[in-house]
Parts: structure tokens; C-alpha cells; sequence
């Protein structure tokens, strides 16, 4: 049965998201700084970049795909019902509770990654959301620890934030597949595809990009509890697992056709850096009439994927939205 369809305020949305997590970040950060055994300029690092204004995307998709599961398995998935748009677009404290460790330590590896990725090594770059790149800032071996050790502060935050109220077998199979989705078989195979010029462009982008964001969806998911049991279903944790890699192809697409048509103004690095290092992308190989076409096409089957497995929540449609900023980004 379709649901009734309504309009989300994004900014109203997102604003107290991204502000609820940028503090959480900000609290676990000075924690670990009064640790005396860290060197300072470490800390220093590691705080450079993971404090650099980002649009905190995967933390969001993480609370939303909680949020979405939970207010579906408490009823509100009826046509007939009457709505109260404030109450779900509301920020709900205790959803946040459950996956607040969650969402920082992925954005803990989101960071990881952009600092990696930017050293001379790989894809050497100076820019990065419109600051010098680390490397730049704390020199290459500063830089490369400070991912390093983000990495494993991120694993030590689920299992010391994740509160009780979360299962423990759920924290102990998040922390399996997050390993999987930064490790060999997502985000460092897919830097490695795109190192050697594999021209499996779409292998490239669901490691390097779409690994991270589908375990975002997947895991908030997990993490959705009500009295001490998971609400998720296989079929929903499936479905936003999917869903995750049309997200990260989309967002790693329009992000190609940034790399073409954008300013660093805008988009907060260096444009023409995948033309000038000959990299393959999406539009390298199929064009830009041809990525905007598998855009589109890729909006048709996300918003399919959460339609047909029970994930079309009307009063909250915000993986819809997350969806639609994914392409038509420009930034």
C-alpha cells in the first residue's frame, strides 16, 4: 500500500542532526585530547580534519535509516493515519542515543579516508573542503598516523559509546562489517582499483564510495532497537544495504561532473584533478551525457528499492531527499 506523500524541510531536518553530531564529535574529541598518553600534535591532526566543515552526509544517512525503521515497526507506516509532520521531522533524542557513537566514528573513518586519499601517494592534493589538506598543514607522516589513528579510535568509540540499550551481538557484527567496508574489500580495495586504473569504473566507486555509505544505511539500521531487540528486518537491512551503493554511485557520479564543471569555491577542492592525473571515472568513460543518464536512472532505482522492501516512510521521506541531493548536488 502507498503511503501519502509530503514535503520535508531538508534544512529543518538536518540542522539539528548535524549540529547534535558536530557536538558529539567535539565532547569525544576533547576527551581523548586530556588523554596525556596522545601527542599533542596528533591530536592536533586528527582534529584538523575530522572538524573540517563536511556536510556529514554518512553520519545523517546512519540516523535516518534508525529513525526510518523505528517510526515504521511503531505504526506510523498507515495511509490512513493522520499525520503529525512536526512530531517526526522533530529531532528525537533518544533515536540519537542509540547511534550517536555510530555516526561519529563513521564520519571518524570518512575522514580517515579524505586524509589518505589527498597524500602524494594517491591522489595528491592541497585542497580539501576548502582548507589545505592535511599533508599540507602537518606534513605527509603526520598525516598518514593521523588516519592511522582515527581508524582504530573509531572502532574504541562504538564499543565504549554504543549504550547498553543496543545489543551486543548487533555492536559486535557493526563492528565486523564497518572493518569489511573500510578494509581490503571496500574503501582501501577500491583506492586500489582506482590507483591501478581499473576500467571497472563501477567497482571503483562501490568500494571507494559506496562501501562506506551503504554501511552507514545498514548499520543504523542495526543499531535500531526497541526493548533491547533489533526492529530491522533482513529485508529492510538488505534493501538500505543496496540502496547505500545506488547512493554512493550517484553522489561519486555528480561528484565526477564537479570534478569537470565546478570551482574550488564551490566545491572545496581542486577541480580538473581527475582529468589532469588521467584517472577513470565515470565520465571518462561513458561521458557526460552518459553520466547524467545513468543518474537519472540511478534516482529511478533507489527510489524503487525503498518503495518495494517497506522503506517508503511518506512523513519522513528523508532517504528520498538524501537521494535527490546525492545527484543534483553541486557541492
Amino acid at each position: 500500500m502507498m503511503t501519502k506523500t509530503h514535503s520535508l524541510d531538508m534544512q529543518a531536518y538536518t540542522k539539528p542532526r548535524r549540529d547534535a553530531i558536530e557536538s558529539e564529535l567535539e565532547s569525544v574529541l576533547s576527551k581523548w585530547e586530556n588523554d596525556k598518553r596522545v601527542p599533542m600534535i596528533l591530536s592536533e591532526s586528527m582534529r584538523y580534519s575530522l572538524m573540517s566543515p563536511g556536510k556529514r552526509m554518512r553520519a545523517l544517512l546512519c540516523l535516518a535509516a534508525c529513525e526510518t525503521v523505528l517510526y515504521i515497526k511503531n505504526g506510523a507506516h498507515s495511509e490512513s493515519q493522520d499525520y503529525d509532520l512536526n512530531n517526526f521531522n522533530q529531532f528525537n533524542k533518544t533515536v540519537f542515543e542509540q547511534v550517536k557513537a555510530l555516526a561519529c566514528s563513521i564520519e571518524m573513518i570518512h575522514a580517515m579516508s579524505l586524509i589518505h586519499d589527498d597524500l602524494p601517494c594517491l591522489d595528491n592534493d592541497d585542497m580539501r573542503r576548502g582548507k589545505a589538506t592535511n599533508h599540507v598543514v602537518f606534513g605527509e607522516a603526520m598525516a598518514l598516523l593521523a588516519g592511522d589513528a582515527l581508524i582504530l579510535r573509531a572502532v574504541e568509540n562504538i564499543i565504549e559509546g554504543t549504550p547498553e540499550s543496543v545489543s551486543k551481538d548487533a555492536v559486535l557484527e557493526v563492528i565486523k562489517e564497518l572493518s569489511i567496508a573500510a578494509g581490503a574489500p571496500g574503501m582501501v580495495g577500491g583506492q586500489v582499483f582506482d590507483l591501478l586504473k581499473d576500467e571497472d569504473v563501477k567497482r571503483i566507486h562501490d568500494e571507494k564510495t559506496g562501501a562506506l555509505i551503504a554501511f552507514s544505511l545498514w548499520s543504523g539500521a542495526r543499531f535500531a532497537m526497541k526493548d533491547g531487540v533489533s526492529v530491522a528486518t533482513k529485508e529492510q537491512l538488505d534493501a538500505l544495504r543496496e540502496f547505500g551503493l545506488v547512493l554512493g554511485l550517484a553522489f561519486q557520479i555528480a561528484d565526477d561532473l564537479l570534478d569537470i564543471n565546478g570551482s574550488a569555491e564551490v566545491i572545496g577542492k581542486t577541480p580538473g584533478k581527475d582529468v589532469a592525473s588521467d584517472k577513470v571515472t565515470w565520465v571518462s568513460i561513458f561521458g557526460e551525457d552518459g553520466a547524467r543518464k545513468k543518474l537519472s536512472q540511478l534516482q529511478e532505482q533507489g527510489e524503487a528499492l525503498l518503495t518495494d522492501h517497506n522503506l517508503n516512510f511518506a512523513p519522513l521521506p528523508v532517504l528520498f531527499e538524501l537521494l535527490r541531493f546525492a545527484i543534483t548536488r553541486s557541492h
